[in-house]
């Protein structure tokens, strides 16, 4: 597993995604992004993405609202 985190105000209704390189992120395709989850009250935001065993490898990425 890969865990992402970070800390990010949005508007309501609003999500943090991360889009990246790799297949388990997209391959920079936001369609196919990780949505984070929510920390109430924190502005923390995470994500466990399973990364393939044999690559264990996850590239570049970034994350978008």
């Amino acid at each position: 597993f890969a865990t992402f985190t970070t800390r990010w105000h949005v508007e309501y209704g609003q999500g943090v995604y991360v889009v990246g390189s790799c297949a388990e992120l997209g391959r920079w395709d936001v369609s196919k992004s990780v949505k984070l989850k929510y920390v109430e009250h924190s502005g923390l935001w995470f994500a466990n993405v399973p990364i393939r065993s044999n690559t264990n490898k996850i590239g570049c990425f970034d994350y978008i609202i």
